[in-house]
């Protein structure tokens, strides 16, 4: 719908305030009315394209809002954001000639685990908590990460402000759909069912030069070599609001199985079949409820948790459901 002068008024005046640079109202006008009369685009995207052609920053116009960690996605700007960091590092790089400081680490609230990069020395301490006003977020490496930038400022907060490091740094509960949304997050736990136990599950073998399993005795890279064994896990597990891929090393993979590596050579050799692990694995797993921890991340593969530990306890989920059905009928 077209909008006249008097409707466009109050924008152009928020467009102008916008800019650093000295414009016109009746050229922002004239852009603005194009946008939106002629083109047919919505208002709030025509005033970014007429701040953006000014040379301006579209990301004033975003509205702050607090945000708790559970909130964020990628593509917000003016982030307000309080939370406690757990982990703290940095790293010089060079840029324009000169070395810089880059710092990053992780930070944590009561709903979560982000990653954050500062491009700062912002005094920041591990196990502090601090409030991040007009911070934002991107992607990098497929997760959601929070960034100080030139604008952010950072506010320390008192201890009492946020649960304690030893209480912060448990892994979050978190349904699959949110981490899919935000591309995965460290330190996190899903309880679902496991749905599936993929190939390559159970007992492999590994190149000693680069660690790659082996196929048919053979590494991509080095050949036929004489593979060392190991265990994993490769699963699905499913909340009911989305599915993840598992991938779990052999501590995991024992501690399910109840024997070590050696036991399931010696179980593998007995049978002649070493496939005969995974089979153990699909009986103690299918179709089981389980509680999994680890960091999320998401690549080309999908979405996919690095599991540091899996809690497959039997669980009378028929029992449960009826619990539920007389709670809620009174």
């Amino acid at each position: 719908m077209s909008k006249t002068k008097e409707e466009l008024a109050p924008h152009i005046d928020e467009i102008k305030k916008a800019l650093k640079e000295e414009v016109k109202p009746h050229e922002i006008e004239t852009e603005l009315e194009t946008f939106v009369n002629t083109y047919g685009i919505s208002l709030p995207e025509a005033k970014r394209a007429v701040i953006k052609k000014f040379g301006g920053d579209p990301r004033v116009l975003s509205p702050k809002r607090t945000y708790t960690v559970n909130d964020l996605r990628t593509g917000l700007f003016r982030v307000d954001i309080q939370g406690r960091v757990l982990t703290l590092s940095k790293r010089t790089y060079e840029r324009d000639g000169q070395e810089r400081v880059l710092f990053s680490g992780i930070l944590a609230d009561e709903t979560g685990k982000i990653e954050f990069t500062a491009w700062d020395d912002y005094g920041l301490e591990e196990g502090k908590a601090y409030r991040f006003s007009n911070s934002y977020t991107k992607q990098w490496r497929g997760r959601t990460q929070l960034n100080l930038g030139n604008n952010t400022t950072v506010t320390s907060l008192s201890d009492d402000a946020l649960p304690p490091v030893e209480e912060i740094q448990q892994d979050a509960l978190m349904n699959i759909d949110r981490l899919i949304q935000m591309g995965g997050a460290p330190g996190v736990k899903v309880e679902g069912f496991i749905v599936g136990i993929r190939n390559g599950s159970g007992l492999v073998f590994r190149c000693p030069e680069c660690n790659r399993v082996l196929q048919k005795k053979s590494c991509m890279i080095h050949g036929n070599v004489e593979g060392k064994p190991d265990l994993r896990i490769k699963g699905i597990v499913d909340d009911g609001y989305g599915a993840l891929y598992l991938i779990a090393g052999r501590e995991v993979t024992e501690s399910v199985l109840d024997h070590d590596l050696d036991q399931c050579l010696k179980i593998a050799s007995e049978r002649m079949d070493p496939s005969s692990i995974q089979d153990m694995l699909e009986e103690r797993l299918m179709s089981r409820y389980v509680s999994v921890s680890g960091n999320v991340f998401t690549d080309d593969y999908g979405t996919t948790m690095l599991v540091n530990a899996l809690n497959h306890e039997s669980r009378d989920v028929k029992d449960e459901a009826n619990e539920m059905l007389e709670a809620v009928e009174g």
